[in-house]
């Protein structure tokens, strides 16, 4: 897993996470945002609320980190309620 985090910051050194909101759920955070310099075209990325990160906790570790392109569904899949911007 080091290793896999390792290649991913090199590939992507300037990797931003702009937070717009933050929920937490039990042993579930979700970061709802957008980023930049990334593998997301810039059309997309630049858009508020576009990329949904989750971590998933066990016994106080991050267990999952998941990043999903911000959907109506993934919000309802996941019991939170925010706007899109498409």
């Amino acid at each position: 897993m080091r290793q896999a985090w390792a290649g991913s910051f090199a590939a992507y050194p300037t990797y931003p996470m702009y937070v717009e909101d933050l929920y937490e759920q039990q042993e579930t955070v979700i970061v709802l945002g957008h980023t930049s310099s990334s593998h997301v075209s810039p059309e997309v990325e630049s858009l508020p609320h576009c990329v949904l990160w989750e971590a998933r906790m066990r016994d106080g570790l991050m267990a999952a980190w998941i990043i999903s392109p911000a959907t109506p569904e993934k919000g309802a899949f996941i019991s939170l309620e925010f706007s899109f911007p498409f």
